[in-house]
């Protein structure tokens, strides 16, 4: 597809740039030609362009005079319209921004380490993710969280039982780059974290939070809305207690 063709061609100007080598440089010139190319034959890219091409393409003249004082054009409207629909999806939309998961979705919070539902984290605020940079290296980076409606998934499950259920555009990295999910075949090979960033706000546990984790871990229980624990440990039933006092809870 010309957008996945166009990302590739991204990331190869990108490793050109960082270099002073000429023949790279050489190299550079003609894969950024070439993304002209590719940019140009996804449509037109100004609202003259898109006049045109409507006309020559679709038959439509579109007017470029309003019907009321204060009002926007056919034009105006139309190549509004076509800028937020097509090209926001072609590029806005493509490996830096459309990586829309289903709700449900564990995504890591990066400020504090935990595994959070995604759409708890669709708030409007920016958040800390996981990332990778340009070298592949695992990073932090600002996301922001949108509802994005009801879309069709693809639910995509590794050799290794991991499943995620993704939109058909979600940016994946493949042995050859970045593909759309719709796009992977069956026994691809995709990128998958081996090591997450360690989280920008740690809150250490005292002494009483460990033992009562791992009495919780050991004698207790959290199938109701009480913490119940079975035991006639002396030891255990003193952890119990002082982790009540310093909770103010009541055993």
């Amino acid at each position: 597809m010309p957008r996945a063709k166009a990302n590739a061609l991204e990331d190869k100007i990108a490793r050109a740039l960082k270099t002073q080598d000429p023949e790279k440089l050489r190299d550079f010139l003609r894969t950024r030609a070439e993304l002209v190319a590719i940019k140009e034959k996804m449509g037109p890219q100004t609202k003259e362009e898109f006049w045109e091409w409507m006309k020559s393409r679709v038959g439509v003249e579109l007017s470029r005079v309003a019907v009321c004082p204060g009002h926007s054009c056919q034009l105006d409207m139309a190549y509004e319209l076509y800028t937020f629909q097509v090209l926001r999806a072609l590029w806005v939309m493509s490996r830096g921004g459309s990586k829309c998961v289903a709700e449900g979705s564990m995504v890591y919070d990066a400020y504090d380490g935990r595994r959070k539902p995604v759409e708890d984290l669709c708030s409007g605020e920016p958040i800390r993710v996981a990332s990778m940079d340009s070298s592949g290296a695992i990073v932090t980076a600002d996301a922001y969280g949108e509802v994005q409606g009801i879309k069709q998934c693809l639910k995509i499950t590794t050799d290794s039982g991991r499943v995620v259920t993704l939109s058909y555009d979600h940016p994946l990295l493949t042995s050859v780059g970045w593909i759309e999910a719709e796009e992977l075949e069956v026994g691809e090979r995709i990128g998958l974290p081996s090591l997450l960033p360690e989280p920008d706000w740690i809150v250490p546990f005292g002494e009483v939070e460990i033992d009562l984790l791992a009495v919780l871990l050991a004698e207790g229980g959290l199938t109701t809305s009480a913490v119940m624990f079975s035991t006639g440990d002396p030891e255990i039933l003193r952890i119990v207690q002082e982790a009540a006092s310093f909770y103010d809870c009541r055993v």
